[in-house]
């Protein structure tokens, strides 16, 4: 059994922020692979492809990052333990539902990105359950305990859950390219961060040439909603990248610019990792 994730920490813990990637595991286990009539490709269409690698420079500025090594079609981090399908899972209650679940798209996924179902026979609560034992629960008992220790460090804590997007998404702009956002921030329509941080997360995207939209057309999922609660100190902000400007989407190969492409997104990073509360008094203490 593969490990479910990896921490890398800083030498020294120096920024408030946790880079978070929950979607750009890429490892597919044969015990999984052989439950599945599809081939890699179709089930890669869900992959925050490469993500974990876009970020990974985090660690140099002090700040954390988390990153799953399995893929959200085999366990999806940025849904509740209890969104299981019925329509896939054997003796689910078919009443506790949402659109998540009725979409195919719940913490065990039944559908690819495309749509199209990922097995031909029902699961077993029972193996639902091993896999959110050693998949699920050890990813979010890491985060909350990192958040934990930033936030006992500098008095409050910021993660930052990095996905990638599909251009096809950002469709609703295509009748304005001008406008069409490259990078989109979700805080919840303001639920899951205080103002101050979603503009200046804004303002160093922008600075660096980046096209911004915020909470269209995500507002952020289940992990931004769970960890960011801003009475208590605790912000977070869902960050979507349009994945074709560092990726071929038809076969989930790297740009020749991806080295330009991460190296910009680095200054971001760097610029980003120096945030600090504007009431902030504790963070002297990190440095």
């Amino acid at each position: 059994m593969i490990n479910s994730h990896s921490l890398h920490s800083p030498k020294t813990l120096k920024s408030p922020i946790l880079f978070s990637s929950p979607h750009s595991g890429r490892i597919y286990q044969k015990s999984f692979l052989d439950q599945t009539g599809l081939s890699l490709e179709q089930m890669r269409a869900s992959e925050d492809c490469y993500v974990d690698d876009l970020v990974e420079t985090a660690t140099r500025f002090g700040c954390t990052i988390l990153q799953a090594h399995f893929p959200r079609v085999f366990v999806d981090l940025n849904r509740s333990f209890e969104d299981l399908d019925p329509k896939l899972i054997r003796d689910v209650d078919d009443k506790k539902t949402n659109k998540r679940i009725e979409a195919g798209l719940g913490v065990i996924p039944r559908v690819v990105g495309s749509g199209t179902e990922i097995y031909d026979k029902k699961l077993s609560k029972a193996e639902v359950n091993l896999r959110l034992r050693a998949f699920y629960f050890p990813y979010h008992s890491q985060l909350q305990k990192e958040l934990a220790k930033i936030k006992r460090i500098f008095g409050y804590a910021i993660l930052l859950d990095f996905h990638s997007m599909p251009h096809s998404a950002l469709q609703l702009f295509e009748k304005n390219s001008v406008d069409r956002p490259e990078i989109v921030l979700g805080d919840g329509y303001g639920t899951s961060c205080e103002p101050w941080l979603a503009d200046f997360l804004t303002r160093k995207f922008v600075m660096t040439g980046f096209k911004v939209a915020k909470n269209t057309p995500f507002s952020g999922g289940f992990i931004t909603r769970k960890y960011g609660s801003p009475k208590n100190k605790m912000y977070a902000i869902q960050i979507e990248i349009d994945r074709s400007l560092y990726m071929n989407e038809n076969n989930y190969s790297l740009k020749d610019d991806y080295i330009t492409f991460k190296g910009k997104l680095e200054k971001v990073i760097k610029s980003v990792s120096q945030v600090r509360h504007p009431d902030a008094t504790h963070y002297d203490a990190a440095e």
